[in-house]
């Protein structure tokens, strides 16, 4: 465990992919720059995200692909924005994008990051108490980050030399729900816990609240107890590690525009490392995160660090829980009906 702490998996990641990922927040930042909207370089920087799910699809499969995950991104923020007027129903709609993220994106055979991006923004859009009518404008600035993401993925496809990926005879719903029935109760409790995780965040009244929650879906991510148990460990060293390098880098009297370049650059990184290595991965994403958050609303470096902390190691530290609990259940279920098969296999 200790080597893979530190241990960089090798990808086949083409590097010119991480200038592009570069490109695309650069983009958006550039335009809320010469427009002065910083919400538009804040909710686009949310939409271009699906960049992140690029593979080497045929285009125009691809183009399809990226948009649905985009549109999912999207509603599942707006959801969000219009859940933090009724604050009774912020824990419900983060329960039921983690249970339809799981679901669609499990049976689809859609890979890491999966729901973990619609899990943060509906997350996002709880806390964000924005006015009725600033909700449609801000979505419309995530579906064009989204549109960003999908441009540069087109323009990426042209540079990409690896074997595309045929996608093979497209598989009726029925058939995928046939081939894999334990989607439904996997996503029950992955929707459950991120509900708790929402409602505890809310009640403890902590700072930035999505935080505890982005914190215990990137712990679920794992495959298994042991690929979580591993993932909590990197998470808490890494976000340490993260959180010493944010405070020095906030320190710093950047200017609007400096922010923008530093918070571009840090994005590249954290996209090279984003399937290499998740501790490294942390310490570049928790200075960003930080300074994102710290672009458009201007805070105290000394209340982000330690707000971040106390809720990533309570969101981790649930996440793991969350996690024990289900392979003991599940291991109570195999156990129990091993037993049943052989009393009625015996006539007992």
């Amino acid at each position: 465990m200790i080597k893979e702490l530190f241990f960089i998996k090798k990808t086949d990641d083409p590097y010119i992919r991480h200038l592009f990922s570069m490109a695309c927040i650069l983009i958006v930042f550039v335009i809320g720059y010469l427009q002065r909207e910083l919400a538009f370089a804040s909710f686009g920087a949310f939409g271009i995200v699906t960049f992140n799910y690029y593979k080497p699809f045929p285009r125009k499969y691809l183009t399809k692909y990226l948009f649905l995950i985009g549109i999912f991104m999207a509603s599942s923020n707006l959801l969000g924005m219009c859940a933090s007027h009724f604050r009774w129903t912020a824990p419900i709609a983060v329960g039921v994008v983690a249970f339809l993220g799981r679901f669609f994106f499990r049976l689809y055979k859609i890979e890491k990051p999966g729901p973990y991006f619609s899990v943060m923004f509906v997350s996002i859009g709880v806390s964000s108490n924005l006015d009725f009518a600033k909700i449609p404008l801000m979505t419309l600035f995530f579906m064009a980050g989204v549109l960003v993401a999908i441009i540069m993925a087109l323009i990426l496809s042209l540079f990409d030399k690896r074997h595309v990926i045929s996608y093979g005879q497209q598989v009726a719903f029925k058939e995928r729900l046939i081939d894999d029935p334990s989607v439904i109760i996997d996503s029950y409790f992955y929707g459950a816990i991120l509900f708790f995780a929402a409602y505890l965040s809310f009640s403890l009244k902590l700072y930035n609240p999505y935080w505890l929650v982005i914190s215990c879906a990137a712990i679920l991510q794992g495959s298994n107890f042991r690929d979580v148990f591993s993932r909590h460990i990197q998470r808490i060293i890494g976000t340490i590690i993260g959180l010493i390098i944010a405070a020095l880098m906030l320190e710093v009297h950047w200017n609007t525009l400096d922010q923008m370049f530093v918070i571009s650059i840090l994005y590249m990184i954290v996209d090279f490392f984003s399937k290499k290595n998740y501790t490294v991965l942390l310490f570049f994403s928790t200075p960003m995160a930080l300074m994102l958050s710290n672009l458009v609303h201007h805070q105290y470096v000394s209340t982000l660090v330690q707000y971040r902390f106390i809720s990533i190691l309570l969101g981790s530290l649930l996440g793991l829980i969350s996690a024990w609990l289900i392979t003991k259940v599940i291991r109570f279920y195999v156990h129990n009906k091993h037993f049943i098969d052989h009393l009625k296999k015996n006539k007992l």
